[in-house]
């Protein structure tokens, strides 16, 4: 290879390969109580901002520092157990709003010209999703 080929094109999974619903809020947490929305909002406010020293749960999750069970289980214990584990994975999902078909067109075109590689700060539930519906 000569120095000034492209040898690696990298794409991000979230909002390049797969849109996002950024306003979307699951239903179950709409239709909580007050005080358990507002412990829900806490736990999904803005993503890895500059200059931040405290993470949400949601980027913890992302992170890998909290485990799939205990993401879920907080959820659930703001909820009051009100909503089953199954209903929180499914209306979690509802933030991807599937492929981008052009980006996969590029991306299809690319994989014999270059080395391709995605990154993703995906957490384990969307990833499950992804993984059966695309």
């Amino acid at each position: 290879m000569t120095p000034d080929r492209i040898q690696w094109i990298v794409f991000d999974l979230g909002d390049v390969i797969v849109r996002l619903n950024r306003g979307y809020r699951p239903p179950a947490m709409l239709q909580a109580s007050p005080a358990a929305r507002a412990l829900l909002e806490d736990y999904f406010r803005d993503n890895f901002l500059p200059g931040k020293t405290e993470f949400s749960l949601n980027e913890r999750f992302q992170l890998g520092q909290v485990s799939r069970a205990e993401f879920l289980r907080r959820i659930m214990d703001a909820l009051d157990g009100a909503v089953s584990e199954d209903r929180i994975v499914r209306e979690f999902a509802g933030i991807l709003a599937g492929v981008d078909e052009a980006v996969v067109a590029i991306v299809a075109a690319l994989k014999s010209r270059c080395r391709l590689a995605c990154l993703t700060n995906t957490h384990a539930i969307h990833w499950e999703y992804i993984l059966r519906e695309y």
